[in-house]
């Protein structure tokens, strides 16, 4: 009988059970018109506030939609009650996340309208997840490999300063996760920085990111990095 009633239940836990992963929630549409009064400062602000949100909401929906993945996969394996420990589906968090996104698109579309420079904007929900998603990723192979530590750091610095903007841009991402090396800021700064201007808009991004982390004494001490390896080494630059 038990077994009848679970097959019965499977298909509707199936639907209404599991949370929506946030990678498939769609933006939801927010008209510019709402910040049309909006300056520059406004504009900047009211992002920045976007950004930080849509990232904790990212962490807390991921982690919703693996957990109910995981009790999913236990409850009809072992013991279908404890399909009913499921959230069940998608809730604020997810309404939030999905008009979040819709409100950074509109006050883009204002900045753009108003001819405000679109690089000194705070950087997109989509960036933002995208760094999260890195950060879970590392997070997750830590736990798989306590300790375990990149050794290509040798092979990827002779590349980089040969000028390939690429590998400048992925030991940038080394140095600011601690990854093969100690964790630096400074430097993880100067390699996204030089990879910049060598024409890389992974390496923009990622600056612009990293940015607001670190002091503006940092940033500069970065800056003048930047400079010092250049002067060392101009052929860290693609002519």
């Amino acid at each position: 009988m038990k077994k009848l009633l679970l097959l019965a239940l499977m298909p509707m836990v199936m639907i209404v059970g599991c949370a929506t992963s946030p990678d498939k929630i769609p933006a939801q549409y927010v008209s510019p018109l709402i910040y049309k009064d909006y300056d520059e400062g406004q504009i900047i602000q009211e992002m920045d506030h976007i950004g930080r949100r849509t990232s904790e909401l990212y962490a807390s929906l991921k982690k919703k939609a693996t957990g109910d993945k995981w009790q999913m996969g236990i409850g009809l394996l072992l013991f279908w009650p404890v399909l009913f420990a499921l959230e069940g589906g998608d809730g604020p968090e997810a309404t939030e996340y999905a008009r979040l996104r819709g409100q950074y698109e509109a006050l883009r579309q204002v900045a753009i309208q108003k001819k405000i420079n679109l690089e000194l904007l705070p950087p997109s929900p989509e960036a933002i997840v995208r760094k999260e998603k890195e950060r879970l990723k590392a997070e997750s192979n830590k736990k798989k490999k306590p300790g375990a530590k990149p050794k290509d750091i040798p092979s990827l610095k002779a590349l980089a300063e040969k000028g390939d903007a690429g590998v400048q841009n992925n030991l940038g991402l080394r140095y600011s996760k601690g990854e093969g090396v100690l964790e630096d800021d400074v430097a993880a700064y100067a390699w996204h920085n030089i990879a910049a201007a060598n024409g890389n808009l992974n390496a923009k991004e990622a600056k612009v990111i990293l940015a607001k982390t670190m002091t503006p004494e940092s940033i500069i001490k970065a800056q003048e990095l930047s400079k010092e390896m250049l002067k060392k080494n101009p052929k860290l630059l693609k002519k």
